[in-house]
This record gives C-alpha cells, sequence and structure tokens, in this order.
C-alpha cells in the first residue's frame, strides 16, 4: 500500500498458504494443478520490474523453496510471474535513460501518469532470464507484457524496428527453452506460440468492430490442441454459469485467481481490481 513515508507490503497469500490451497486441491481429487504466483518478488505486486528475490513477507527464499519442492513431489507445475518490461519509477531499480525506450523525437513511452515506462526487453531480458535461471532453477517462469506488447526504440539514432523487437524476443525465448526453462505468457502474440508452454487470460470477446455481426473465437480455434490456455476467472466473473459456458466453448482451462485472505484488503492499493477471491470462500 501507497504511504507517506514508505510503502508496506500485505500479505494476501503467502508461500505455505500456497501449499495449502494446492493440498485442498488435492484432497478434493484435482490432480493436474498449474500454480502462477503474482506478486512473489521482493517489494510485491507492484514493484516493476519484477525482483527475483522472493518477499520475506510471503515466506522468503526458504518458503518459496519448501513449495517448489512440494509442487515437485506432487508434480505440481509451478510458475513465478515476471515483468521485464514495465518499469514503476517508484517502485522499481532501472536506468530511465539506458534502458527506457523513446519515440521518434526522442520521448519515453510512459503511462497517462508519467510513472510507468517501458523498457528495452532486449537490453534487460537476456540478463533477467539467466539470472533466473540461476535462482529458480526448476521452476517456471510466466513472462508478462512480452507477449502482448511492441514498441519501437529510436534511442540515440540508433532505431529498433517493432519487427527487431519481435526477432530479439524469438531468439530469447528459444534459448530459455534450449537452456530447459518452462516459459509461459500472458496473452499471445503469435511471436510466443513456438516457445511457450501454456497462454493466459487470452481475451473471450471480439473487438467491438460495428461492421461485425458475430463473434468467432478464430484465435482458440487456430491454437487449441497446440498450446492450452485459459480466459477469464471463474470466480471474478460477473456470472459463473456464462463463464463456465465460455469455457467449454473457446476450448479454455478452468482457472482462478485466489488469495488467502479476503480481497477487501487490497482497496486502498493500486491492485483493487479483484473480489471474490478468498479461497475459503
Amino acid at each position: 500500500k501507497q504511504s507517506l513515508f514508505f510503502n508496506p507490503v500485505y500479505k494476501m497469500t503467502g508461500f505455505s498458504d500456497v501449499l495449502d490451497i494446492a493440498e485442498k486441491f488435492k484432497e478434493n481429487g484435482i490432480d493436474s494443478i498449474t500454480l502462477s504466483l503474482s506478486g512473489w518478488g521482493k517489494g510485491g505486486w507492484d514493484t516493476l520490474p519484477t525482483n527475483l528475490k522472493p518477499e520475506s513477507e510471503l515466506g522468503g527464499t526458504g518458503g518459496l523453496k519448501k513449495l517448489a519442492d512440494y509442487c515437485h513431489s506432487e508434480n505440481i507445475s509451478l510458475l513465478l510471474d515476471v515483468d521485464a518490461v514495465m518499469a514503476d519509477e517508484r517502485t522499481g531499480s532501472f536506468n530511465k535513460r539506458l534502458n527506457a525506450v523513446r519515440n521518434y523525437f526522442g520521448e519515453s513511452f510512459t503511462d497517462e501518469n508519467g510513472d510507468r515506462y517501458i523498457l528495452d526487453a532486449c537490453d534487460v531480458l537476456p540478463k533477467l532470464l539467466k539470472e533466473f535461471n540461476k535462482k529458480h532453477s526448476g521452476t517456471g517462469i510466466n513472462i508478462l507484457t512480452v507477449g502482448e506488447l511492441i514498441m519501437p526504440d529510436y534511442r540515440n539514432g540508433d532505431v529498433s524496428t517493432r519487427a527487431d523487437i519481435i526477432n530479439a524476443y524469438s531468439n530469447l525465448l528459444q534459448e530459455a527453452v534450449k537452456e530447459g526453462m518452462r516459459v509461459t505468457a500472458e496473452t499471445g502474440n503469435a511471436y510466443i506460440l513456438p516457445y511457450v508452454d501454456m497462454i493466459y487470460a487470452l481475451p473471450e470477446k471480439d473487438s467491438g468492430y460495428i461492421i461485425c455481426d458475430r463473434s468467432v473465437p478464430f484465435y482458440q480455434m487456430v491454437v487449441h490442441g497446440y498450446i492450452p490456455y485459459t480466459g477469464n476467472f471463474g470466480n471474478t466473473h460477473y456470472s459463473y454459469e456464462r463463464c463456465i459456458l465460455e469455457w467449454v466453448e473457446t476450448g479454455s482451462l478452468p482457472s482462478y485467481i485466489l488469495t488467502k485472505e479476503n480481497s477487501g484488503e487490497l482497496e486502498n492499493t493500486d491492485y483493487n481490481k479483484i473480489f471474490s477471491s478468498e479461497f475459503s470462500v
């Protein structure tokens, strides 16, 4: 939570809590489980780019290792969400001058508040993947932003086009897979498809163009049977019954966003978009 002098971390789900949740699923006959942890790194969810040191409030390095060992023994897939492209000036450690991409006029791409920047993943991603594989070998990486955002870079007259960025992404992901890393991603631009094991949060609605009179899940029709994917979270959808029907229609894996604590705790944070996430409910 943002406060006047420092930003305290509020624990919504510790690593031991995740283990308990996984055990509950197992006890109820659910054997095929993939867990993806968000906000697991030092500083929590809103620290961008992601710090690869586990947050001590959640159980630290020892707690994450215990969870990883349990998942390995129970054949549960454990993934850690990592964002190397988005950077927040308030929370993250990055060099704005060296790493933030710029437009044709030399201005940094930022959000409307001017706090968040887009980093040149060609600079930061190789180091991050190497460091992740060293610190969290055997645990999968769920790469955020890489699968949905490509921006050209005009820094110092050395222009990187969108095509250049795509080629760099492809080479980096290919190398990561060769190193034995399990790679997943959120949303699914075509250039990541040869390298990822799963795609999260695929859009389940069309683009809403007025000239179209019918919605067809074309992307899912192409990818289904090739790469598993998820769509909407079942427990945050306005109609659970409709969500299940959408899963069937699009061939999406059932997915839920879960916390140990009540989601009301997130009210005064930048991550206040979820509700009905409390696992006991």
